[in-house]
């Protein structure tokens, strides 16, 4: 399933630390169909630290890949790239 970069926004925490959340659109699936929703699912995605410098404006509007692990039952992403050309 292709998923767009919609944007994304740098600041820092509470506690004075460096953080980047992506704005992330995906399709809606045939599941998400057949229990009435249509259009697309956007989501909010913390960055992980290595990839904080990662994003240029440039990329807005391209497709991105996510890849996650679970850890604990808890999904984190754990590598991510743009399709630049």
């Amino acid at each position: 399933m292709e998923k767009t970069l919609l944007g994304y926004r740098r600041f820092k925490s509470k506690a004075g630390r460096d953080c980047c959340m992506m704005n992330i659109a995906t399709p809606c699936s045939e599941r998400d169909n057949q229990r009435g929703a249509y259009g697309v699912n956007v989501e909010n995605v913390f960055v992980p630290d290595d990839y904080y410098n990662y994003l240029e404006p440039g990329d807005v509007g391209k497709p991105i890949t996510l890849n996650y692990d679970i850890v604990n039952g808890r999904a984190y992403l754990i590598y991510m790239e743009v399709k630049r050309k």
